[in-house]
């Protein structure tokens, strides 16, 4: 399991009109409503894609400011969903269709900006939660 401390985040601001409360794992966009501010995902292969809410990262941008820490480097957990298939080591991810999710992509669909980063645990079926390396492109 994911040590605490092996991420580079920041805190940003984020969406007073989510869905529910933010939480540690949960996969964030940039918000189409609001400057400088974060969202849920809730579209697959979304481009927008910002990060994953850190628990306690390593580094934390920004400190000082209000928001949520969200992971941009490093491994963090983050929870998934295998709508999309099973996810082994490696897989690339993106946004899933579940609130807040990441999936195992498809790379015939993959465009530039849709990438979370890549699988280092599996999740055969269902919805859990996994360790990814964060890898925003």
């Amino acid at each position: 399991e994911c040590n605490v401390g092996t991420d580079l985040a920041e805190n940003i601001p984020f969406s007073d009109t989510l869905a529910r409360p933010l939480e540690i794992g949960d996969v964030v966009v940039v918000d189409p409503h609001n400057d400088e501010s974060i969202t849920l995902t809730s579209r697959p292969y979304d481009p927008t894609v910002a990060g994953i809410v850190s628990g306690q990262p390593g580094v934390l941008l920004a400190a000082a400011l209000e928001g949520k820490a969200v992971a941009m480097i490093g491994r963090v957990p983050t929870k998934v969903t295998a709508e999309n298939g099973p996810i082994h080591r490696g897989d690339i991810l993106v946004t899933a269709s579940k609130l807040g999710y990441a999936m195992r992509a498809d790379p015939a669909k993959v465009q530039s900006g849709m990438v979370l980063g890549k699988a280092m645990g599996e999740l055969v079926e269902g919805e859990g939660t996994i360790v990814v390396l964060v890898n925003l492109q």
